[in-house]
């Protein structure tokens, strides 16, 4: 497994869009957030240049989706039954991923955090 670190310079957990764009095969790639446990893998099989986006957001377009060439599909079938919608804590949240076949090389993951913050600021 690869591992990345994701910030949250807000001060309350919250979800957030990650992006997994393969630079070859993948088979059922998947994430874990070392920090709190919370678990997500995808059961799709991902050829080069394809891209799944997870967006664990609340009140937000919660879901998941591929992207192969200029068609985006949603793909929640291909959610497995024992993921968790990822979240961050406030801080650093380190986050491993891999896959089946073994080739995490392949993976590029990105993830995206819009800060929230509880109470009114620069008041």
């Amino acid at each position: 497994f690869l591992m990345l670190e994701a910030q949250n310079e807000g001060d309350i957990e919250i979800g957030g869009v990650i992006t997994i764009e393969a630079k070859g095969e993948i088979v059922n790639p998947s994430l874990e957030n070392v920090s709190n446990g919370h678990k997500i893998k995808i059961n799709k099989t991902m050829s080069e240049g394809d891209v799944i986006v997870i967006n664990t957001v609340d009140g937000s377009a919660k879901g998941i989706w591929s992207k192969r060439d200029l068609v985006t599909a949603s793909i929640l079938y291909a959610w497995d039954f024992d993921n968790d919608w990822m979240k961050f804590e406030p801080g650093t949240s380190l986050i491993s991923y891999t896959c089946d076949n073994q080739n995490e090389i392949y993976m590029d993951v990105t993830i995206e955090i819009n800060p929230a913050r509880y109470g009114l600021e620069d008041m």
